[in-house]
């Protein structure tokens, strides 16, 4: 249809017009209340209200939120082709941990060569870690730090970690500024689904413990690294 533009006059309002605060800042406002503070201030009244939970009541708790089973069977694993990595001199042996659902992570031994194992041994004391990206980068140097105060040294890949990074959705940006990645594409599947995708992560830890505790593994000391700390502290907390 025919129609006809009217471009009317306009005048641009000063800045001193546009502002509805003092100086533009809306804390100089008369009884403003900075956000952080009104944050604290309900946090605060929250915790007062919050009843104490037993020990048994927070676990429950924290079970129920994260839909993680309280019964944890072992799972299964079945031994990979063992990896060199040159500038440490270390052996690693890999085993692929699975139950009868899915795989659910990718359990690592760490060792000086020629020690190989195809299969899981016992051991006093073992030191577990949950990698930030990835165990074969990060965990070598770390090993390199520490002295030898354990008896066998692990590291395990949950899905979503390391050797079990999906190659869905939008994988080749992993800063946490990447505004879709493969992690909130999963973590949005598993509210659509009513599950926790936290939850799954934390429970495929809690099996990797399960498998080394079933090993004869006594001590198993866990550390989580990065994005990993949250899971593998709650792991640590369900595993006691």
């Amino acid at each position: 249809l025919p129609y006809q533009v009217k471009q009317e006059q306009v005048v641009q309002a000063k800045r001193e017009e546009l502002l509805v605060a003092p100086q533009g800042q809306i804390l100089n406002i008369p009884n403003a209340i900075p956000a952080e503070k009104l944050a604290k201030q309900r946090r605060d009244g929250i915790l007062a209200s919050r009843p104490a939970f037993s020990d048994e009541e927070l676990e429950n708790a924290v079970r129920e939120c994260l839909g993680v089973a309280k019964d944890i069977t072992i799972p299964g694993y079945r031994s990979l082709r063992n990896e060199f990595i040159d500038e440490t001199n270390t052996l690693v042996s890999r085993f692929l941990v699975e139950n009868d659902k899915m795989v659910l992570g990718e359990l690592r031994r760490f060792t000086p060569l020629p020690e190989a194992h195809f299969r899981l041994t016992p051991a006093k004391s073992a030191f577990l870690y949950i990698p930030h990206w990835n165990s074969l980068t990060e965990f070598p140097r770390l090993l390199s730090e520490m002295e030898k105060q354990f008896e066998a040294y692990y590291s395990f890949d949950p899905f979503g970690v390391g050797s079990l990074t999906p190659s869905s959705c939008n994988h080749f940006g992993f800063e946490y500024g990447d505004s879709y990645g493969f992690d909130y594409h999963f973590a949005a599947l598993g509210v659509m689904l009513g599950e926790s995708y936290l939850g799954r992560r934390v429970e495929a830890i809690l099996n990797a413990i399960s498998l080394l505790r079933a090993s004869g593994v006594e001590e198993i000391t866990l550390c989580g690294a990065g994005r990993s700390t949250v899971a593998a502290a709650f792991a640590a907390f369900l595993a006691g």
